[in-house]
């Protein structure tokens, strides 16, 4: 039994060895495995929008019933038309509660920018009928100004006309501010502080040499600049001198150097000196980040 099961095996084994190797048989087809389907293309992720570059700008706010400066951003932009706007907008946002650096505004809650049109150097600036609500002369020459002062920040704008729901206007509230011809910063003159420090504005992280900048109508055009620490100690004092005063504004710009012993809390203060005994008049301190 067990030698007829080793046979059939065998023989079987034989016969298909000698068909293998017959004359004229066909080899076996091999058949190759189908190749796998291309890859699908993986599809390029969208391009990420490149973020928008943002300006820092000043905008003209208000400290002791005269013009201060605070700085912030807006978006980047490369017509003045869009800047002027852009920088109106965010003065008028500027709600009255939030008063920072001894800081407020005359502009009025609900106040809107209606559009900006530049004819030659001149901002015209539509406003909502807001701007006209509420207060007395002096809000209204502080919130003429705060307009005026913000537009023309920018060099290619030297002088503001206004219109009030897109109608030119000649005069704004009640008070009757006159706004017609077109105002610029000398029309301005009555609630502009004495010394106008236009940079560094206020929070402003500073090194030595700090550049001090603005605008100043002091006696003999001279007045003193100081840093001081968070202890109130002082780094440096000098003096500046403006290209004009009594009586006359001029601009100013210098450098100050001082030693910082470690990064904390300072400020830049400036001050005149009274013609008459030496003391301090027209003081404003700015609050700035001392940095190495």
């Amino acid at each position: 039994m067990r030698t007829r099961h080793l046979v059939v095996p065998l023989v079987a084994v034989v016969v298909v060895f000698a068909v293998a190797l017959a004359p004229g048989c066909r080899r076996a087809q091999v058949v190759e495995p189908p190749e796998p389907p291309p890859a699908a293309e993986e599809s390029e992720p969208a391009p990420t929008p490149p973020a928008e570059e943002a300006r820092e700008v000043r905008l003209y706010l208000v400290r002791d019933e005269k013009i201060g400066v605070e700085g912030t951003t807006i978006p980047q932009a490369s017509e003045t038309t869009s800047l002027v706007a852009e920088s109106l907008d965010a003065l008028a946002k500027q709600p009255l509660s939030s008063q920072r650096y001894g800081l407020g505004t005359a502009v009025p809650v609900g106040t809107e920018v209606r559009g900006v049109e530049m004819n030659g150097r001149t901002a015209i600036v539509n406003l909502s009928k807001e701007f006209e609500t509420g207060g007395g002369s002096l809000s209204m020459q502080l919130r003429v100004a705060q307009v005026v002062y913000t537009a023309t920040q920018f060099e290619d704008v030297d002088r503001v006309a206004f219109e009030i729901e897109g109608e030119r206007v000649e005069s704004i509230g009640g008070e009757g501010v006159s706004v017609d011809p077109p105002l610029t910063r000398d029309d301005c003159e009555a609630v502009t502080p004495a010394i106008l420090v236009e940079a560094p504005v206020p929070g402003a992280a500073i090194s030595s040499p700090v550049t001090i900048s603005g605008t100043a109508n002091v006696f003999e055009a001279r007045f003193m600049a100081k840093v001081s620490d968070g202890l109130g100690d002082t780094l440096t004092e000098q003096p500046i001198t403006a290209t004009s005063g009594t009586g006359t504004r001029g601009t100013f710009t210098d450098d100050l150097t001082f030693d910082v012993v470690g990064p904390g809390a300072g400020s830049i203060s400036v001050y005149a000196l009274s013609p008459k005994d030496g003391s301090k008049t027209d003081e404003i301190k700015i609050p700035a980040q001392l940095v190495e």
